[in-house]
């Protein structure tokens, strides 16, 4: 009886839709944000960020892109109520939005 729980049980994890990190719902005039929007998609849901800051990703010496080297970009929105939501794009691609009370 204990392996058909069991079975049953892992089998029911099996089902599962894969796991996929939560993103914090930032609510826009046009729209709710998703992981992985496009810089593009998120602006005309948004508009313009008030902040904005860029990395560029790594290069050596001859001007050549380091393996595995990134784009990443850091959008702030805010004060909106005190609050302000912190966007982090890679390769132009949102993978990270937190609100923070200041």
């Amino acid at each position: 009886m204990r392996t058909r729980q069991a079975t049953n049980m892992l089998l029911g994890l099996l089902l599962l839709p894969p796991f996929e990190p939560l993103l914090a719902s930032m609510r826009c005039d046009r729209g709710i944000l998703s992981t992985d929007e496009t810089v593009e998609s998120v602006e005309e849901k948004c508009g313009a960020p008030d902040e904005r800051t860029l990395e560029l990703p790594g290069i050596d010496e001859y001007g050549v892109l380091l393996p595995e080297a990134v784009r990443v970009e850091r959008w702030t929105y805010g004060p909106d109520n005190g609050s302000y939501w912190h966007l982090r794009f890679i390769d132009g691609r949102l993978v990270d939005a937190r609100s923070r009370r200041y």
